[in-house]
């Protein structure tokens, strides 16, 4: 049987102060995220919770677009709202099948953690690139 214990707002503080932000360390926001989800299943609704409190609603909207994206590509013959609803889902966590679904839902937002941010590009290389002396600033745009 399975007993749902409410995250408290101590753990929800905590959690957000060492994950830390989002665009400025997407993977320690992910270890973060992926540990809260080993330890406490969260479903769907915690997972809002999570979402609502450790991403800024621009941060959520991507994660949860890159979650879609993998959906889709996991799932193309299934109706894909099962597995990413937008309201609360009637999943059992005491049946089999809930347990999938909630477990599925899980991976699904952890994909879209880990990919949901920008890779910030190299800008060390670009100031590597200098002007020459002598040469003509067309030269550098060839």
């Amino acid at each position: 049987v399975h007993v749902k214990v409410l995250f408290s707002t101590s753990d929800l503080r905590n959690w957000k102060e060492s994950a830390g932000l989002y665009q400025g360390n997407p993977e320690k926001v992910y270890q973060a995220f992926q540990i809260i989800a080993e330890n406490h299943n969260p479903d769907w609704k915690d997972m809002q919770v999570l979402l609502n409190t450790l991403f800024l609603p621009e941060e959520k909207r991507m994660v949860l677009e890159k979650a879609q994206e993998e959906n889709t590509r996991l799932n193309t013959r299934d109706s894909l709202d099962p597995f990413m609803p937008v309201q609360e889902p009637d999943w059992n966590p005491n049946t089999g099948t809930g347990r999938l679904m909630i477990k599925q839902y899980q991976q699904l937002i952890l994909h879209g953690v880990k990919h949901g941010v920008p890779r910030p590009r190299n800008l060390a290389k670009l100031y590597q690139v200098t002007q020459g002396k002598n040469e003509d600033p067309s030269a550098f745009c060839e």
